[in-house]
């Protein structure tokens, strides 16, 4: 299964569509304070709802693809290169989220929805 996300989307989006397809992982975006993101007045909603690309309009990927076969790792260093967010994968260990050595080492594919019959997903 591959997962589409465009920079059209919304952060909450991108949280409710990859937790909806991998169940057992959530992805947060843990900003710092450090980075280069476009605050403005013209933003119609909280930053939750806001598109990427009103973030970050200089994103190097209009689109990026997530594949089943990633790492939660990998997932992480793609939305950090691609489109600059600051993404930690989290995998529910024991009814606590959580992140470390084997959790980053963990294929997406491990946690697909066994209900999901769809090889490609566009969002």
């Amino acid at each position: 299964m591959t997962i589409s996300l465009h920079t059209c989307s919304p952060l909450q989006e991108i949280q409710s569509t990859f937790t909806k397809y991998f169940p057992g992982l959530k992805i947060d975006f843990i900003f710092h304070g450090n980075e280069d993101l476009v605050f403005s007045n013209a933003h119609h909603s909280s930053f939750l709802f806001t598109p990427v690309c009103e973030l970050y309009p200089d994103c190097t990927e209009e689109q990026i693809v997530l594949k089943e076969t990633m790492s939660t790792k990998e997932v992480e260093l793609l939305f950090e290169n691609a489109w600059h967010l600051p993404a930690k994968v989290y995998a529910d260990v024991d009814g606590y989220w959580q992140k470390n050595s084997k959790t980053e080492n963990q294929l997406l594919k491990e946690y697909i929805s066994s209900s999901e019959n769809i090889s490609t997903v566009d969002f």
